[in-house]
Formats: C-alpha cells, sequence, structure tokens
C-alpha cells in the first residue's frame, strides 16, 4: 500500500505564508473564539485529544478518496489502531479539507478501550462503557446550554466563494466499491430541531 499510517512522516501544514497565495477570492481566514473547546464540544480539539492521547496516526503521504482511504481506515479500525488523519487527500483543494478515519473506534489498550467514545462525551479515556451510557443517559437530566453568539468562528475559517465553489473538489471518499457513490457524511450525524422550534 503506498500510503503508510505513521506520525513520523515530515509535517507538511498549510501556514500563513502559504495560505496567502491562495486567492483571496477562494479563502477568507478569521480568527475564533476559544469557547467550547473541550474534545467534545469541538471536532477540531477532540482531533488534538486523540493526539494528545498518543491515538492519531498523521498521514502525510497522498491517499486516492476512491477506495485507498476507506481502505487504510477500515484496517485501523479491524486493528484497533491509531486513528489516521489524511493530510493530502487526492484531489483536495488547495489542502483546504482533511479527513479523520476511525473516530468512534477501540483502542487496544484494554483500560482505554472506549477512550474515543469517551472522549465524545467529556469522559477521561479510560471511562467504561457503562460510564459512558450512564453520561449521555443524564444528559436528559441537564439544563439546556444556553447559545452564546460569536463574532468569529472556526466553522468560518475557511470560505468559498461564487465559481470557487465546487463540491467534487471535496475529498469525499468512495467507502465501498458497491456503494452508490461517494458519501459526504459517513461519520454519525443526527438533525433536529430545537424545543422552540427556531
Amino acid at each position: 500500500m503506498a500510503t503508510t499510517l505513521t506520525a513520523q512522516l515530515p509535517r507538511q501544514r498549510l501556514t500563513a505564508s502559504s495560505r496567502s497565495q491562495i486567492p483571496s477570492s477562494l479563502i477568507s481566514l478569521r480568527r475564533y473564539s476559544s469557547i467550547n473547546t473541550a474534545p467534545h464540544l469541538n471536532f477540531r480539539s477532540y482531533v488534538e485529544a486523540l493526539r494528545k492521547d498518543g491515538d492519531l496516526a498523521d498521514v502525510y503521504d497522498e491517499v486516492d478518496p476512491d477506495l485507498e482511504l476507506s481502505a487504510i481506515t477500515r484496517r485501523a479500525l479491524e486493528t484497533c489502531d491509531k486513528a489516521p488523519l489524511f493530510h493530502n487527500v487526492k484531489g483536495a483543494r488547495d489542502g483546504l479539507f482533511r479527513v479523520t478515519g476511525a473516530p468512534a473506534s477501540l483502542r487496544k489498550k484494554e483500560t482505554e478501550q472506549f477512550a474515543r467514545l469517551a472522549r465524545h462525551v467529556g469522559l477521561e479515556p479510560t471511562a467504561t462503557m457503562s460510564e459512558i451510557f450512564d453520561k449521555i443517559l443524564d444528559a436528559n437530566k441537564l439544563k439546556p446550554i444556553p447559545p452564546v453568539q460569536v463574532a468569529e468562528s472556526p466553522c468560518k475559517e475557511n470560505k468559498l466563494f461564487g465559481d470557487d465553489i465546487d463540491l467534487n473538489r471535496m475529498p469525499v471518499p468512495q467507502m465501498h466499491r458497491f456503494d452508490g457513490g461517494k458519501y459526504l457524511q459517513t461519520y454519525g450525524m443526527h438533525v433536529l430541531q430545537t424545543p422552540d422550534k427556531k
């Protein structure tokens, strides 16, 4: 396989100077507030928590989103290996998109087997499945968190405008050979109406 799961490959981050080479019509960079940076409230923080736990494999070699990316992710899932973070997906526009694989699968270490799930709900990596279920069920008893409006946010860091918008340039993976197409969101997601219906 051309791509290796290793955190020792040289980092090729998109720096401020390299971002400045991207046309301004394509991208608008903004600083963002540090509100909600807990791993269970912010996916970027979740990825960094996995890195801190030693449970993230940075993949800087180019990977093809057509079956290769999913094959690597599947292997990591089946072997309870580190979650792969793909930085260089073939066809991705100017390095704007990365893909995280197996964000909710199991770890090898028996005392941290459910650590990724635990991180999702704000628990320590050593949490048991029973503790994770209790935390999820206890959420029904909590008071709702009021919204906080902020001027800047990570979700507005990268923007595409006009003719630069092309969904075919996003590194959407073809997961299985007989899938009906590429799926933009293969990770669990819920779209819910708020209690006040707004």
